[in-house]
């Protein structure tokens, strides 16, 4: 290298290449390739394979006039509760509440 000779340099390499593919470490650049992998096609839907119960988040049945709620919202109005915010409002924590078992009942919680 430190001579700057090339064509030592390039045959060393080559030596270096014969011999990989002669003890069988290179592959051999001549013999033919094989034949290309097709895709492989799934033997099963992988929607099928949810968990019962469990529903795509395209899939529901929510009627569009109607709210759908979050967890976030339904720990919100259980806080309230404990926190006592509806004392003297028993028909409005009521409502709320049969309005979130609907909304379970119905799918449209998210």
């Amino acid at each position: 290298m430190n001579a700057a000779d090339a064509p030592r340099v390039l045959r060393f390499f080559n030596g270096f290449l014969a011999e990989e593919r002669a003890t069988g470490q290179l592959p051999d650049p001549n013999a033919p390739q094989p034949a290309p992998v097709p895709p492989r096609v799934a033997a099963v839907n992988l929607v099928t394979l949810t968990a019962p119960g469990v529903r795509p988040a395209t899939d529901t049945n929510a009627p569009a006039d109607k709210p759908i709620f979050t967890h976030a919202q339904i720990r919100e109005f259980y806080s309230h509760q404990g926190r006592a915010r509806y004392v003297g409002r028993e028909q409005d924590r009521k409502n709320d509440e049969a309005e979130i078992f609907a909304a379970q009942r119905e799918g449209r919680i998210r």
